[in-house]
């Protein structure tokens, strides 16, 4: 993996060898002394903290007990080699590759709760019976609650980060929650966030999320180049979300 990393990171390639044949031999049984009870723990870490840059403390909160551990001497050398080689920094890895760190719902940052300036409730996944699918609805904010967190990804869908599910819209009038297809063509998930507007002020706050006001806009469904149409609370009693014709207004900002 760190080579993997530096490669990108640093120049180089990485050659194939289609008639390598490579083996792990290991030890049967496995002597007492000859690995600690954190080595992979420790194995990983010592590839992220040289390469990782802003995204290290990701890592940490995924692996608290690293900030525990000793790991090992002469890791400031693998530091010294990234200023000597004049490597890049990891968010262009990130930026190279962010449909996969979309699709595995990696990057936290991404997300943040949604509200709707109508009624000042947020977007929240409602899981129900086994057989049925999560469904999409308005609750009271928050913070802590991943089941309200968004991302309206740069490639067309708006994924939630507790469940891994996107917006569709089959018939271009409800919309539900299904399985992210990311890596074909899929017109039901076409949603973007326009971010125009008014700024709002008294966001939620949210862990490891910048403070301060955010832009209000329209959720636009644009699967369907004849479909002009956003995400709006139709029933303001029942509070029930569906598409309707774009327009101004508290119902159809978030």
């Amino acid at each position: 993996l760190e080579q993997s990393m530096r490669v990108w990171l640093c120049g180089g390639e990485v050659v194939v060898e289609r008639q390598a044949r490579i083996g792990h031999i290991f030890y049967r049984p496995m002597p007492s002394n000859k690995a600690s009870s954190h080595r992979i723990q420790i194995n990983n870490a010592r590839a992220a903290v040289p390469w990782l840059d802003e995204f290290l403390p990701y890592f940490v909160r995924a692996v608290p007990e690293v900030a525990e551990l000793e790991l090992g001497p002469e890791l400031h050398r693998r530091l010294q080699l990234r200023t000597a080689l004049g490597c890049g920094r990891f968010r262009g890895f990130v930026e190279k590759f962010r449909r996969v760190f979309e699709a595995h719902n990696l990057l936290e940052e991404s997300f943040s709760h949604v509200r709707h300036l109508g009624t000042m409730l947020c977007l929240e996944v409602f899981f129900h019976a086994v057989d049925v699918p999560p469904s999409l609805g308005l609750a009271p904010c928050q913070p802590l609650n991943t089941l309200q967190r968004w991302n309206p990804s740069r490639f067309g869908r708006v994924v939630s980060q507790g469940g891994a599910h996107c917006w569709d819209t089959p018939n271009r009038e409800s919309v539900q929650l299904f399985n992210c297809e990311w890596y074909r063509e899929n017109a039901n998930q076409g949603f973007v966030f326009d971010g125009n507007g008014t700024k709002g002020q008294g966001d939620v706050p949210v862990l490891g999320q910048r403070q301060g006001p955010r832009r209000h806009g329209h959720f636009r469904f644009v699967g369907d180049p004849d479909v002009e149409k956003c995400l709006g609370v139709l029933d303001q009693e029942q509070l029930g979300l569906g598409l309707e014709t774009c327009q101004e207004g508290p119902f159809q900002f978030f």
